[in-house]
């Protein structure tokens, strides 16, 4: 058994497991950290989201609009992904936000073999902020669980799936919400120490 190491990143990255807009953009919040490691006030911020979570995004979005953070929501696709204009404003930003994702997806639209996942890479190794939400959490390492949500008791029958994650935090698991909503405790628990042996972190 070799286990994964789990290096420092190359830049400030925030998990925050809360599921509530309330909590994130409190004044301890982590929209309100996130901000206060932006190098300028007009750095840009990418708040990358899914097409089903757009909604969150805006949210996330007018908050941070509202400090002053040049903030714009950014869809995710996969026909965005090798599209070179959008890999151009993709590495322009400065910090990003990932919410309202899908897990089994992301990580091949910001793959490196990509455009977008260049420019992506190249906003990380410059030591842009990051900040993931919610289940959004589980991909900064470099691989989540899917199908997490197909039954309560998926990890009894099977159903977990290893998905690839953006891995920026190398050898890392995170199961957010684990205390949320009884009947999702035990399986979320099994979803980490699952994830943590098959991915060797």
């Amino acid at each position: 058994y070799d286990p994964v190491p789990c290096p420092p990143p190359s830049g400030p990255v925030i998990l925050d497991g809360g599921n509530a807009l309330s909590e994130w953009s409190s004044p301890a919040g982590s929209l309100a950290r996130f901000q206060s490691l932006l190098v300028a006030p007009e750095d840009s911020v990418a708040i990358i989201t899914a097409p089903s979570g757009v909604t969150v995004a805006n949210s996330v979005a007018a908050v941070l609009v509202g400090r002053n953070v040049c903030a714009k929501v950014v869809i995710i696709s996969d026909a965005m992904k090798n599209d070179p204009v959008f890999a151009g404003a993709l590495g322009a930003c400065r910090g990003f936000v990932f919410c309202g994702n899908t897990v089994d997806s992301l990580a091949g639209f910001l793959d490196p073999a990509t455009l977008a996942g260049q420019a992506f890479r190249n906003a990380v190794d410059r030591r842009s902020p990051l900040v993931f939400l919610a289940d959004d959490a589980m991909l900064a390492g470099d691989q989540g669980v899917g199908q997490l949500y197909k039954s309560i008791y998926g990890a009894y029958y099977g159903y977990l799936v290893p998905v690839a994650g953006l891995g920026v935090l190398p050898g890392f698991r995170c199961i957010p919400r684990l205390y949320e909503a009884s009947d999702w405790v035990d399986h979320r628990a099994s979803a980490l120490f699952w994830s943590m042996v098959r991915g060797r972190a």
